[in-house]
């Protein structure tokens, strides 16, 4: 599936980067965005609804951590009652085939969560730290 993500603010990563309990806070802070990305996910697919099926399978994970940091997933899953893959079918829809035009619901998602995931993250950050 193709990769989508977030560039956030600089200076907020650097500022959690800093601190001690950073892997601490992390998940913790990625906790109160998930939910915003998975409803503009949710959103944008349930407008180009046909049976339903991508749009039940669409699920949040936690926040996890690999080399590279942390990050948070919101994601199909499994098939549909025909045997086709969920997450191939949202791939389908992102980018079109041969026979069918793109329709780029996982890229307008991210664009219009954007914002409010950044400042949840933001807000989500100062709590933690205790900033006012």
């Amino acid at each position: 599936m193709g990769k989508f993500d977030f560039q956030f603010d600089t200076a907020l990563i650097r500022q959690l980067e800093k601190l001690s309990n950073y892997d601490e806070i992390a998940p913790k802070i990625l906790s109160e965005a998930i939910p915003i990305l998975e409803r503009h996910v949710r959103g944008e697919i349930a407008k180009h609804k046909k049976t339903g099926a991508l749009l039940k399978s669409i699920k949040a994970g936690k926040p996890a951590q690999n080399k590279y940091g942390w990050y948070a997933t919101v994601f199909p899953t499994g098939t549909d009652e025909n045997g086709m893959r969920n997450a191939e079918k949202l791939v389908y829809m992102e980018y079109g085939t041969s026979t069918q035009p793109s329709i780029p619901v996982l890229t307008k998602a991210l664009k219009d969560a954007e914002p409010k995931v950044t400042e949840v993250l933001q807000k989500a950050f100062n709590e933690a730290v205790k900033v006012e």
